[in-house]
């Protein structure tokens, strides 16, 4: 694999981008990655890195250079803040009962804490 950054001139200035591809063949097809909304991490790099290994070439452009931001990163966790998670599946165990899996986006839970599921239904 060959990765690399690049600027790419802008009219709002440069914009670094990830790329990486294969090391021979091509012209490969591209694919235009773009980030989600914590920025560019190494999470997404190494997404990009396995597309490559289809052989693609994968651009992985920074959506905020405008602001000078390179990488932003995880964000910091606050375990003073309220528990919240983002619930992607409810299954039942026979042990356990009702067992939720997803994200937790802030606070912490310990075992003997009430928590309630709030549904947009």
């Amino acid at each position: 694999m060959i990765e690399r950054q690049v600027e790419i001139r802008t009219a709002g200035g440069a914009m670094s981008t990830f790329v990486v591809h294969p090391d021979r063949g091509g012209p490969f097809p591209v694919i235009l990655f773009f980030m989600d909304a914590p920025g560019i991490r190494e999470e997404l790099r190494d997404m990009a890195r396995r597309f490559a290994t289809t052989g693609t070439y994968v651009m992985l452009p920074n959506m905020y250079y405008r602001a000078g931001v390179n990488e932003l990163g995880p964000m910091p966790a606050d375990p003073e803040a309220p528990f919240l998670m983002l619930v992607s599946n409810i299954e039942w165990d026979e042990y356990v009962g009702r067992v939720a899996v997803g994200k937790v986006l802030g606070g912490s839970v310990k075992k003997g804490d009430t928590v309630f599921l709030l549904r947009q239904d």
